[in-house]
């Protein structure tokens, strides 16, 4: 995908370079005799101007056409690095699992062998790190995954109030035993095309994130609202500390993690979001860091197209 667009990039660039060049050779011998006169007036004698100004038009262009050509190398030395990197990546995830999974069967039997409380709450924690560790790996797949672009496959029509009440007890549920309270406002009749699997880890990416980031403020606000031609899904925490400005438009790359978020080291790759923004855009919408100040804390706006029905 990354290389034929960059290839056509380079094409169409060069296409324009080489008419610009016939362009410039076509008005220059045209206009000769005015050129000339012209190099007349700036002290150069003779019928020869022209052909110096032809001259340095064309060396300029051919720097040009040259500059494309080691950009074009450039871009795909950099394509073929990323498509190794995102190779290993994925086979060093894959390696991962098989060791990870039998850490955790391990544990789990000798937590079945009644061990003294000392070794079991080792064992708890080697549990927990596990589970940590295979989180990360699973993580790691899906956006290696995610970043090939691949189309998806069975895709269904999804009726987002009927998701929101089987979806969203759950959730509440969970947040109240962490001592948040979710605040719903969900005014829809809407259908989309997409996956229920990805709408629910786009929004649970989403409250994550909200929760890591507001250990004291205890409410997070979701609205989903129907706008014409999509709905409009928002997400939003009152954070005393929003995103500072330099990061907001960084905070979707794949890995990248915020200055705060490394000072206060929360657990996390910085994956979250960079899987979310895929999945929106895996599924024909775009998301948005639609707010981030100190009065209304942080915000994603995701936009999904509504489906034809």
């Amino acid at each position: 995908m990354k290389f034929a667009k960059t290839l056509w990039i380079y094409i169409l660039s060069l296409i324009v370079a080489i008419a610009l060049l016939v362009f410039w050779v076509l008005y220059i011998v045209f206009s000769s005799q005015t050129i000339n006169e012209l190099g007349s007036k700036l002290g150069q004698v003779g019928q020869s101007f022209h052909w110096i100004v032809l001259s340095l038009g064309c060396i300029l262009f051919v720097v040009l056409i040259v500059g494309l050509s080691l950009q074009l190398v450039q871009n795909l030395s950099e394509i073929r690095y990323s498509r190794k990197l995102s190779d290993f990546m994925a086979n060093i995830t894959h390696e991962l699992k098989t060791p990870l999974a039998a850490i955790q069967l391990h544990t789990q039997t000798l937590q079945n062998q009644n061990p003294d409380p000392s070794q079991n709450e080792s064992l708890n924690y080697i549990l927990e790190q596990t589970k940590r560790m295979n989180h990360l790996v699973l993580d790691l797949l899906e956006a290696t995954r995610l970043e090939q672009k691949k189309p998806i496959q069975d895709l269904t029509l999804i009726n987002l109030k009927d998701f929101s009440d089987h979806f969203f007890p759950e959730i509440t549920t969970r947040l109240k035993q962490q001592n948040y309270q979710l605040n719903l406002k969900i005014n829809t009749t809407a259908t989309i095309l997409g996956k229920v699997s990805y709408l629910e880890r786009i929004l649970n990416n989403l409250v994550e994130n909200a929760v890591k980031a507001n250990p004291n403020k205890k409410t997070i606000l979701i609205q989903i609202i129907d706008q014409s031609s999509k709905v409009i899904l928002t997400v939003q925490d009152p954070a005393e500390n929003p995103i500072p400005k330099n990061e907001q438009k960084k905070i979707f790359d794949r890995f990248y993690q915020t200055g705060k978020e490394i000072r206060n080291e929360r657990k996390g790759a910085g994956l979250g979001l960079f899987i979310v923004k895929e999945l929106v855009e895996s599924l024909s919408g775009k998301i948005q860091l639609k707010c981030s100040t100190n009065n209304t804390g942080t915000c994603f706006e995701v936009q999904l197209p509504k489906a034809k029905v």
